[in-house]
């Protein structure tokens, strides 16, 4: 069972439709008190690092998950819901992350912004959609498991660090690449 985090936004139509189309069952809990602390946990995210920080700092999420990661609970950050699993972002200054993952999210500094369509994952060596303006910058760079480039300049695509896993494509556009890599994650756990 995989548990959504609806409050941090984001794509839940094509979230949903992707987990039913992958047979996962997943649960959406109301509120951070029904969140099990026994099963992962998605956080999926459009928007402003900004305001999906207020959508999970408002309803008590934010310790919520900071409480399950310290558990062990295997935790996977999609878009923005990645770039919130850092300490911070340029993209609203002054507004704490979730730090469960120590870096920050800056702005890409060449290129069309924002970064939008399809590119390839250069270890996975697949093609996946990409919508986003700022880019996450681990401190440990062995957190950092896969890139994209983004006009010739690599960035992380994905990162991990024990039981916390973000993101940074949408799996739930990227067609069959999505699902392999969502899948690899579910097996792993």
């Amino acid at each position: 069972m995989l548990e959504v985090i609806t409050a941090a936004g984001g794509n839940l139509g094509s979230v949903f439709r992707f987990l039913k189309r992958m047979d996962i069952r997943y649960v959406s809990p109301r509120s951070p008190e029904e969140l099990s602390g026994a099963d992962p946990i998605l956080v999926p995210g459009v928007g402003s690092f900004g305001s999906v920080m207020e959508n999970l700092i408002a309803p008590g999420y934010m310790e919520a998950l900071k409480h399950h990661a310290k558990a062990g609970v295997p935790i996977l950050g999609i878009c923005s819901g990645m770039q919130v699993l850092f300490d911070s972002s340029e993209e609203s200054p002054g507004t704490a992350g979730l730090g469960l993952i120590s870096g920050t999210a800056e702005r890409f500094k060449t290129g069309k912004i924002p970064h939008i369509g399809w590119s390839r994952l250069e270890r996975e060596n697949k093609y996946v959609y990409f919508v986003n303006s700022f880019h996450c910058c681990p401190i440990n760079q062995h957190s950092r498991t896969d890139t994209a480039c983004h006009s010739g300049k690599p960035f992380a695509a994905i990162v991990k660090q024990g039981n916390i896993t973000g993101f940074q494509f949408h799996p739930e556009k990227s067609h069959i690449a999505g699902e392999e890599i969502v899948r690899r994650w579910i097996n792993a756990l």
